[in-house]
């Protein structure tokens, strides 16, 4: 399979970058 998946860490990686770049524009991205 040529294409590499990404695995669970990268994932959440990402998820964690979107949300840290979201804090800085509004608060909205944390919900809780």
């Amino acid at each position: 399979n040529p294409i590499k998946r990404p695995s669970a860490q990268e994932l959440l990686d990402s998820e964690i970058m979107k949300i840290q770049s979201g804090k800085e524009e509004d608060g909205s991205a944390i919900e809780s």
